[in-house]
């Protein structure tokens, strides 16, 4: 069989409680393709290579723009999402631009990941001489003729140029991760489709000091797509040509790209992504798994294989949920494998002419039950208390909340990759954790008896606001984010049922003295409870970065300790006045912190 990318896309979602009738507000559409518009929080990784992270990215969703921890971490304020596909963007020193879209169900957060392309350089050419290079990336070519190039503004550069450029093969499987967008496009009569590429070259140009370059108005460059032996034989002497937008992450229809000598070639007038690619008609297809036992399909990879479009790969949610667009009319072989490798479904669905939800029942794969009880110094039970199930480095990958009994429950989520976890309870009411406890995977039923919180928090935060308190104790940072500007960072638990990282608190200053600093910018993703409702304050007081909030009273930071070494802890409080981002009510609150310098 012919092998193709075709994009599908999953969403990857943990409910929690929400704002009632969210999904009758309105946002912008920026495309053809709309779906509902739903109240979510998405979050991820930004990941390169063999799931090596990218810190310190910039990930921008709805208008709002994220930073990535050092796990390549990220988490959006929850705000209204498009449920058929909203753009994320990431930015990163030394990788192309990344565009995903995710899939967001109403009260959900989504999870996604984004794998990066490392930029590679051509090498330097004059501006007033051009360049060909006939051979790059498996046998892409780019030809630039003499003074064509532009700067940033438009007008004629001259000097050195920097080129940058990829040609990602259609059948290669990993080009379904690194192309930009999903393959939705508008052809040149403005309809919707998706798209079966038969290539993708990216192209970016800058002077030595990094700063973007393009073609001159009126200047045309020619592009030459090299075709894979495999997928020759069904190419068109002529295919359409389309150029990715930036700005929607749609791909548009832009002219043709005859067939010359076995490759395509182009001609085109600026310098991003370009596609040769057949457009089609596509439906939504949305899913449910639940297993034998009745237990929700979380995670699991849905293999789509089409004899004419290959095959497109997603993820179930935590609901056991998944959506995507897959080609109309065609015939669908359907592959449902187990996070531990097994296929727990196989068959075949479709053909489909509209819109369908779906549900199966797969094979059932247990995995270990952890069980136990969280007490606190007293012996007392700890109800809504925390514990967390820590494997690699103590990076925490699942927690429960305990019961008012202080029994708490989860399902490991890994399966015979490791042989031993740690297991760690927090009191936050008293401020307690307990000492992290090695624990055997042994069976399927664990059982690790008592934990007793005693030992004071290690690192925190804790922000209070009109009688509403949190403690955030997971992923603690302490990091320099824009030159001597500081940044403290700590995620929260969010809500029973939620994920790790559902809620935020971030700060950060410049200027350190002694015993004080003024803070630069204050951003609360805490999640409230008032009225039965979710309150999200976020970005609420940034007086130099002129980012809308109208909160300008936080008081100077005052510190009891202060980390100027790696393995030093920063301590301290801030307090102040802050506008709620539902309403505009000044609200008073106080935040208190202590974390541990890593870098």
């Amino acid at each position: 069989m012919k092998k193709y990318i075709l994009y599908l896309l999953a969403m990857f979602c943990i409910v929690e409680a929400c704002r009632k009738n969210t999904d009758e507000l309105t946002l912008s559409e920026k495309g053809p393709i709309q779906g509902d518009k739903v109240e979510s929080i998405i979050y991820g990784k930004v990941l390169y290579g063999a799931g090596n992270p990218v810190e310190n990215a910039t990930v921008t969703i709805g208008g709002i723009a994220y930073k990535t921890n050092a796990r390549g971490e990220f988490w959006s304020k929850k705000q209204l999402f498009d449920s058929k596909g909203t753009l994320v963007r990431v930015s990163a020193t030394y990788y192309f631009d990344a565009f995903v879209f995710a899939f967001p169900h109403l009260n959900s957060e989504t999870y996604i990941e984004v794998q990066m392309n490392v930029k590679q350089s051509l090498g330097f050419f004059e501006a007033a001489d051009g360049v060909k290079f006939p051979q790059f990336s498996g046998g892409a070519g780019i030809e630039i003729p003499a003074n064509a190039i532009a700067k940033s503004d438009g007008s004629p550069y001259q000097g050195q140029v920097k080129m940058y450029g990829v040609w990602l093969d259609p059948t290669y499987e990993w080009t379904f991760h690194l192309m930009p967008g999903d393959l939705r496009a508008i052809d040149a009569a403005g309809d919707p489709k998706i798209l079966k590429t038969y290539g993708m070259i990216g192209v970016e140009l800058e002077t030595p000091n990094g700063e973007k370059l393009n073609l001159l108005a009126g200047k045309t460059a020619k592009i030459t797509f090299p075709l894979p032996p495999s997928i020759k034989i069904s190419a068109p002497s002529t295919i359409q040509l389309w150029h990715f937008n930036t700005d929607n992450g749609y791909w548009v229809e832009s002219g043709t790209a005859p067939l010359v000598n076995g490759s395509y070639e182009a001609e085109v007038s600026h310098f991003s992504f370009w596609n040769c690619d057949i457009p089609n008609d596509f439906i939504y297809i949305k899913m449910k798994f639940v297993d034998t036992n009745g237990n929700i399909g979380q995670k699991l990879e849905v293999q789509f294989t089409s004899q004419n479009y290959g095959t497109g790969v997603g993820l179930s949610d935590d609901q056991g949920r998944f959506g995507g667009l897959v080609p109309k009319g065609e015939i669908l072989q359907m592959k449902v494998i187990h996070p531990c490798g097994t296929v727990v479904y196989e068959g075949q669905i479709g053909p489909f002419s509209a819109d369908k939800d779906l549900e199966f029942t797969t094979q059932a794969i247990q995995l270990p039950q952890i069980t136990g009880i969280l007490l606190d110094c007293d012996g007392a039970p700890v109800q809504q208390g925390i514990v967390t199930l820590s494997i690699e480095n103590d990076s925490v990958q699942v927690y429960a909340i305990t019961e008012p009994d202080g029994q708490f429950s989860f399902i490991f989520p890994y399966c015979d990759i490791v042989s031993t976890f740690q297991i760690t309870g927090y009191n936050l009411q008293a401020l307690k954790e307990s000492i992290p406890a090695e624990i055997n995977i042994a069976g399927n039923s664990i059982n690790v008896g008592t934990i007793q919180a005693c030992a004071p928090l290690d690192e925190y935060a804790t922000f209070t606001c009109n009688g509403f308190q949190q403690t955030f104790v997971f992923y603690p940072d302490f990091l320099a984010e824009n030159g001597a500007e500081k940044t403290i960072r700590v995620y929260g638990e969010g809500l029973p049922g939620s994920t790790i990282g559902g809620t935020e608190i971030k700060f950060s200053f410049d200027n350190v003295a002694p015993n004080q600093s003024t803070a630069t910018l204050i951003d609360f993703h805490a999640i409230s409870l008032e009225n039965d409702q979710l309150r999200n304050y976020g970005c609420t007081y940034c007086p130099n970065s002129g980012c809308g909030c109208l909160a300008t009273d936080a008081n100077p930071i005052a510190f009891t300790s202060y980390a100027n070494n790696i393995g030093e802890y920063i301590s301290g409080t801030v307090s102040g006045n802050i506008r709620a981002d539902q309403d505009q009510t000044m609200q008073p609150f106080t935040l208190e912190f202590k974390v541990k310098r890593k870098l």
